[in-house]
Parts: C-alpha cells; structure tokens; sequence
C-alpha cells in the first residue's frame, strides 16, 4: 500500500529546501498551522539551520511538545533524517513491477484532488502487473494520521486489508 505519495518524487523533492523540509516536519507535528506557513517562511529562510529549528521549537505549543517529549535536540535529529530522505529522493527514480498497489490518496497540498489522482498517483499503473485499487481518505496530506482522521483511516486500511488477505 502507499499513503498519498505519486511514483515519481525527484521533481517534488528538488524544490523543497531546508526551510520548506522543516517547516513540512513542524506541520506534520501538528507544532504549526498550516495558516501560518508564509508568514514562517519569511521569518525562517535568512536564519541560520539550526536557528530555523530553534525557532519552530520556540514558538510550538508546550502541550505538543511535551505530548512528543520533544525538544529542540530531537527537532533537529528528525529534521536531518527528513533532509536526508528528501537529499535520497531527488535522485529516486522509480523502476521495476509489482503485482499490484493499493493507494490510498487525500486532499492534496496543491490542485484538486481529482487533479492529483489523475496527474500524479495513477502513474503507479504503470509499475504494476495488475488493477490497481485507489482509496479516498479523510484528511490532507499532513492530516492523514493525525488525531483527528486516524480512526476513519485505520479502519478503511483493515478492511483493506481484510478484502486483500480474504
């Protein structure tokens, strides 16, 4: 199965700096608003690294951070093993064929989610032996498995995988 992600992520991953990577690690936390974005980028980009990262870390929600046991230490450590993720995906070009995928998609960070599905996740058919199944979930990308959306999402995943396994 694949969460909300298209074959091809070389394009995607090129344009994310490590400013956009920290601040995409910071909302999938739920330490941001997805509102306050712009507003972050403008005051993070001329900081140094490690300052951008102080400053999510700074300007998070106590109970978060606690909830997370995180501090700026571990922020950082996440926030490099993304970078290295997103360093490894610049260069990812996707080969070879499975049976089949499962993809379960949601609202997407830019266009409409027809747009995504059609444009972008349906590539995984041509890396596949089989029909592939695509699911819509409840949430946005970053959302996905949040409090608010896990328990929808875990149960169309366990009777996905009860019709696949049955």
């Amino acid at each position: 199965g694949v969460f909300n992600l298209p074959p091809r992520i070389s394009g995607r991953m090129k344009e994310i700096t490590f400013t956009d990577g920290a601040i995409n690690l910071a909302l999938f936390l739920e330490l941001i608003d997805a509102a306050d974005i712009p507003e972050l980028t403008t005051t993070l980009r001329p900081l140094a690294e490690a300052d951008q990262l102080a400053h999510l870390i700074d300007h998070a929600p106590q109970r978060r951070l606690t909830e997370l046991d995180l501090t700026t230490e571990r922020f950082t450590d996440w926030a490099h093993l993304a970078q290295n993720m997103v360093r490894l995906g610049r260069g990812y070009e996707p080969s070879g064929s499975v049976g089949q995928v499962c993809v379960f998609y949601c609202t997407p960070l830019r266009g409409t989610t027809q747009e995504w599905l059609d444009d972008q996740l349906r590539d995984w058919d041509e890396f596949t032996r089989h029909a592939n199944t695509y699911i819509e979930v409840d949430g946005e990308h970053y959302t996905l498995m949040s409090p608010q959306h896990v328990q929808t999402f875990q149960a169309t995943l366990r009777q996905e995988l009860a019709r696949a396994l049955g």
